[in-house]
């Protein structure tokens, strides 16, 4: 059975298939393209080719006029983003753009409601070397569903599936000293990056791509930001790494003699699932 379930900016989650507030008639989960064409005599040649915007519409069954104050009120905490489980469970960030109000009635209050994408569809999953952090299990919240890579050196392998590039967010543990990495797509290379800094036991280097905007920054493993990092960043690099189609490998290296440990985060992108 398919699944909505919306997330605030307060962390907090908000379940659409409870009898209590249940989301249905949903329409617009699909794909639409805004397309160009150049005719050459009897051919057409595709000029331009954008991926519009989703407009997810439905509508939610309230029980009560405070169900209804009450969902209002969670709504406002932006922004938000809703997970859409069906045969795998994916996530795209939205806005609300309308949200009806109507009379109560026999069953409750149907009220339309309007959703706006500001992305694509995505699903997660996480690469990692650390074997015994592997071991021993991890909880993550339901609407991240994460996949492990165990391997025993500086490497971490991530396939995807779909032909959007796919934004990264990259982990590395200290202790370790200018660490640098490269990453591969099919056997080719496509980008690398490298830090001059060193990062000391008990903090990570955090190399992000996935939120906006892009950051390189220090963090306690308790994820207290300790500082920017950006400007020890080689420029000459690319340092930011999006996935593509295939077999990811990411390489990484370090100046120091301790066993690196990595953590790769990567959002997978999707035109619709």
């Amino acid at each position: 059975m398919r699944k909505f379930i919306l997330t605030n900016a307060l962390g907090n989650t908000w379940n659409l298939n409870e009898i209590e507030t249940f989301l249905h008639d949903i329409k617009g989960l699909g794909q639409e393209h805004k397309v160009t064409y150049v005719q050459l005599g009897t051919k057409f040649i595709k000029e331009k080719d954008l991926l519009l915007q989703k407009s997810i519409t439905g509508k939610i069954r309230f029980y009560s006029y405070a169900e209804y104050r009450t969902f209002s009120l969670f709504i406002q905490h932006k922004p938000l983003s809703l997970m859409y489980e069906s045969d795998g469970k994916y996530n795209i960030k939205i806005s609300i753009d309308k949200l009806e109000k109507e009379e109560l009635e026999t069953g409750g209050l149907y009220c339309q409601i309007t959703i706006k994408s500001l992305g694509t569809f995505y699903k997660t999953v996480v690469a990692e070397n650390m074997k015994e952090q592997v071991a021993a299990g991890k909880t993550y919240p339901y609407a991240y569903p994460y996949t492990y890579y165990d391997y025993s050196n500086g490497e971490v392998v991530i396939d995807s599936d779909s032909v959007l590039e796919s934004s990264t967010k990259i982990n590395i543990f200290g202790p370790c000293t200018n660490p640098s990495y490269i990453h591969m797509v099919n056997g080719v290379r496509k980008a690398s990056g490298k830090l001059n800094a060193t990062i000391p036991e008990g903090h990570k280097l955090v190399i992000d791509c996935i939120s906006v905007p892009y950051s390189i920054k220090e963090f306690t493993l308790e994820n207290a930001l300790v500082k920017d990092l950006y400007e020890k960043s080689d420029f000459s690099t690319e340092r930011f790494l999006m996935l593509e189609y295939g077999k990811n490998r990411i390489t990484f290296s370090h100046e120091s003699s301790e066993k690196m440990k990595i953590s790769v985060e990567g959002a997978i992108e999707y035109e619709s699932v």
